[in-house]
């Protein structure tokens, strides 16, 4: 499985720019493999709202191996939910997960599938 960053320029925030609690970031990921027709974003709504993230996935129209999400919430509940994303439900294979970070915008108010 390939792990990149899709932009090399992005950056964490960090610990010291925080006001009250955990870092609240937005992840954005590409995950790529046998991802579609197998329960994948059902699995990943699931996995965020038990991490009590906010956001979206849905499958990517232009690529059917290929699934897309953006998901807020504190740093260390993203990073749970992206190994999690690194092998899926049953039946799933993931070949790659290419993440970007950046700063929350808070524009979500549950996770949802699009």
């Amino acid at each position: 499985m390939v792990i990149r960053q899709l932009d090399t320029d992005s950056k964490r925030m960090d610990k010291e720019t925080e006001v009250a609690g955990p870092t609240c970031l937005r992840l954005r990921a590409l995950v790529k493999g046998r991802v579609q027709g197998v329960g994948y974003r059902q699995f990943v709504v699931g996995a965020a709202q038990q991490l009590g993230l906010y956001g979206w996935v849905r499958n990517d129209p232009n690529d059917h191996h290929r699934v897309e999400l953006e998901a807020e919430g504190p740093q260390p509940q993203l990073e749970k939910l992206l190994e999690k994303l690194k092998t899926g439900p049953f039946g799933a294979r993931v070949s790659e997960v290419a993440t970007q970070w950046s700063a929350t915008v808070a524009t979500f108010d549950r996770f949802e599938i699009r």
